[in-house]
């Protein structure tokens, strides 16, 4: 998954990254491979992160109760996806094919909390649409297929699908060997699911293995195929001069488009109702040859980095140095969005996260010595030093709500004040909204929409002026209380003793806003200074943690962060001399990555054996497949972003509810495992 909305985010901040490779069109010339595509270039190495392509070519249109299909069909199109990708690209030295194994415990938490809120949207939504579209088909005569519908959780380490999947992907390579003349000659690799590791990541261990080989040519050119955006941080980390990522085309719902427009394998339709809003629906049948695919450059990424940090060269007294730039821009990625931990509180890439972070950054980099990302390792007291200069932006938005809680409160003061003098309607005096603030992008200097202007000056205000619902002093005095300038929220009383009371107000109310959001949402009762210390190691340690996977592999196969929020980025402090200390241990096997991952509705993919521990009162794990549970948006809009408050897996208890299974297992399914 990613970064949510990176890769949309940098697509529009530098629209040259990427080009088009092959359109509709050009299928002819794709499809006769004695002709040059010069669109393409020349590529050494292509790598394939191959469950991207399992995914497409297994459940395209989960939303058409029709559709059924066979495993075989489903083999079927994913090799002719290969050879398409195959042909695009036209590697000349290395076809590298990666599909996940067994991943890390802290990638494990997400994508058991991604397969329970599958689960559950099938449950709760999904079958009541189902079911209506069954009556319309019923009424229409049409029959319905009778066979069950494809599990999309079978695409895990240890299912019988993948199994079979990685057999019919050995025999395809042998024969595309044997057969076909475009293959011989490229040396290939195939990283089935029984190697442990997620797909991207054993393809960069692959990268960085052959770099370190002393014949290695640093003029290789390296084509990624993924649609993962922390792709991007992968092929940047590489530090590679030539390395290029491919991908399908991202639909992006432009403000204004045709009302119907066909683009790939979407059909794009406005509403009446709602003439800024688009869906997207896919197609039924997932057809490479009509695919538009997109090359992004990360030679071309280099370039944007090193120009939009250029402004430091004169700034800083060390040596300018891009490759440290590009890695503390990864690092600025990660602290956005990742698969390993949950988001800060009210950062957000769609909010100008991104500009608020690189603006802290330039301001706080000459003062730092250095750069904090040391290839993969933290530099602590240069990273807390960003963090402080960083976490004036909780109290900005702390600020933001303040003044309009404020404002509001004097407003109820007055309707109080004047209810008994004048025989108000009541809709005139109690007004159903609160003004907001929180996109008024230009207090941090990052967005002077119009939008944000027109949020400064609520349009209700004259009217409510000239019903004598508030006067014109205390609207001054609300007006006086923001402060662009310096991208701050300030507020003038009438005289410094107010202004102290002010000051002690705002701080009682932040440290309130904090601990009513630690005391709701982590359960807490007391939010004292140590569990406010370890919220701030266990994020530090998360992030090294990330940093080390990414840049050279797995520290620690055990760790996860144990909470389902992040603390805000004003209570990370102290961590300087931080003590970060990671267990290599294990990866899990795969059916204990199956227990550990899958909701009970999916027991059937694992073997007999075990799937009473899913359902059973008596299971002694049975507390970790809950059937019904809460998400938390948490800020977010979409529903997929939302945090799933499930239960972690404690480890230990899981492998010893196993142990009393294991002697169950079938010979075959001992050879799954």
């Amino acid at each position: 998954m990613g970064v949510p909305k990176f890769y949309r985010w940098i697509s529009e901040r530098y629209p040259c990254l990427s080009e088009v490779v092959k359109e509709h069109q050009t299928l002819s010339l794709i499809r006769d491979i004695n002709c040059p595509n010069l669109q393409i270039p020349e590529f050494d190495n292509l790598y394939l992160d191959m469950n991207g392509i399992i995914h497409q070519c297994s459940h395209p249109n989960d939303d058409d109760v029709h559709f059924r299909i066979s495993d075989d069909k489903i083999f079927t199109d994913i090799f002719h996806y290969l050879e398409v990708l195959f042909r695009i690209i036209k590697p000349r030295k290395v076809f590298f094919m990666a599909v996940d194994g067994v991943a890390p415990r802290a990638k494990m938490n997400q994508q058991r909390g991604r397969r329970f809120r599958s689960s559950k949207k099938n449950t709760d939504l999904n079958v009541k649409k189902e079911k209506i579209t069954e009556n319309i088909a019923i009424e229409k005569g049409e029959t319905l297929p009778t066979e069950a519908r494809f599990d999309s959780n079978c695409i895990t380490p240890g299912t019988e699908f993948m199994a079979r999947l990685h057999e019919h992907l050995k025999y395809f390579v042998n024969m595309k060997i044997s057969t076909d003349k475009s293959w011989q000659g490229v040396t290939i690799y195939f990283s089935g699911h029984e190697t442990p590791g997620e797909g991207e990541h054993k393809i960069m261990e692959f990268i960085r293995s052959e770099k370190a080989k002393p014949d290695h040519d640093p003029n290789t050119r390296h084509c990624l195929y993924g649609l993962d955006a922390d792709l991007i941080m992968l092929g940047l980390t590489s530090h590679e001069a030539h390395f290029s990522l491919l991908r399908e085309e991202l639909i992006c719902f432009a403000p204004s488009p045709p009302r119907h427009v066909f683009t790939c394998n979407y059909f794009q339709y406005q509403t009446r109702e709602s003439p800024g809003l688009y869906y997207s629906e896919y197609s039924k049948v997932c057809a490479p040859e009509e695919t538009t695919f997109h090359l992004l450059h990360l030679s071309l990424m280099r370039e944007y980095i090193d120009y939009e940090f250029s402004v430091l060269k004169d700034k800083i007294a060390f040596k300018y140095d891009i490759e440290r730039i590009i890695d503390d821009w990864i690092l600025m990625g990660f602290l956005v969005g990742n698969d390993f931990i949950p988001h800060l509180p009210h950062l957000h890439i769609n909010h100008d996260a991104l500009p608020l972070l690189y603006g802290t950054y330039v301001h706080i980099l000459p003062e730092l010595g250095g750069y904090i990302n040391e290839s993969g390792h933290l530099n602590l007291p240069r990273f807390e030093k960003y963090l402080v200069k960083l976490s004036d932006f909780d109290r900005e938005h702390f600020s933001e709500v303040f003044v309009d809680l404020k404002w509001f409160e004097s407003k109820k003061q007055l309707f109080k004040n004047t209810l008994f003098k004048k025989d108000w309607p009541s809709f005139l005096i109690l007004p159903a909204y609160v003004v907001n603030v929180r996109d008024a992008g230009k207090m941090r200097g990052t967005r002077g929409t119009a939008q944000a202007q027109e949020v400064d000056r609520d349009p209700r205000l004259d009217e409510e002026k000239e019903l004598g619902i508030i006067d014109r002093q205390s609207e001054n005095r609300r007006e006086k209380g923001r402060d662009h300038k310096g991208g701050k929220i300030a507020f003038f009383p009438d005289n410094l003793e107010d202004e102290t009371e002010d000051d002690d107000l705002f701080e009682t109310e932040f440290r309130q806003y904090k601990r009513t959001y630690y005391m709701t949402k982590m359960g807490v009762d007391v939010v004292s200074d140590d569990f406010l210390a370890d919220q701030a190691a266990c994020y530090v340690q998360a992030i090294q943690w990330i940093l080390h996977y990414y840049y050279h592999g797995v520290q620690s196969w055990s760790w996860y962060y144990p909470y389902h929020y992040a603390p805000f980025l004003s209570d990370i402090r102290n961590i300087s001399t931080l003590k970060i200390h990671f267990e290599l241990g294990k990866p899990f096997k795969p059916f204990e990555q199956l227990l550990a991952v899958l909701p009970a509705a999916s027991k059937n993919l694992l073997p007999t054996c075990y799937q009473h521990l899913m359902t059973s009162e008596d299971s002694p794990i049975i507390e970790y497949y809950p059937p019904d549970f809460k998400t938390d948006l948490n800020g977010k809009q979409q529903e997929w972003e939302a945090v799933v408050l499930i239960p972690f897996i404690d480890e230990k208890r899981l492998l010893e509810a196993m142990e009393s299974c294991n002697h169950s297992l079938k010979k075959e399914e001992r050879k799954r495992n």
